[in-house]
């Protein structure tokens, strides 16, 4: 598990979405959209029962495009740390 302070590292400068209470879900969007786009009328329909969180890839939402390649390493990492952000420990990941 990534710690708190990592967590906040991962995402420094990146557009992380946390919307809801109750247990976390981690949201993993695709190239095209982003969390808001792609999962918008599942987190209206279940934020009084989720916390949905997600990191929007470089380019959508209000983060910033990437001047380096990108990982999946890294997008993994990202929405990992939204999760440890939004207070899961453990958490599913819908993609």
């Amino acid at each position: 598990m990534i710690s708190l302070d990592h967590a906040h590292a991962l995402v420094h400068g990146v557009d992380v979405v946390v919307d809801g209470a109750g247990p976390v879900v981690a949201l993993a969007h695709g190239a095209a959209g982003g969390i808001r786009e792609n999962f918008g009328p599942l987190v209206t329909a279940g934020r009084d029962r989720f916390v949905f969180t997600g990191a929007h890839h470089p380019g959508a939402g209000a983060t910033p495009s990437a001047p380096q390649d990108l990982t999946l390493d890294l997008l993994a990492d990202r929405l990992v740390a939204a999760g440890r952000i939004a207070g899961g420990e453990r958490f599913p990941v819908v993609g």
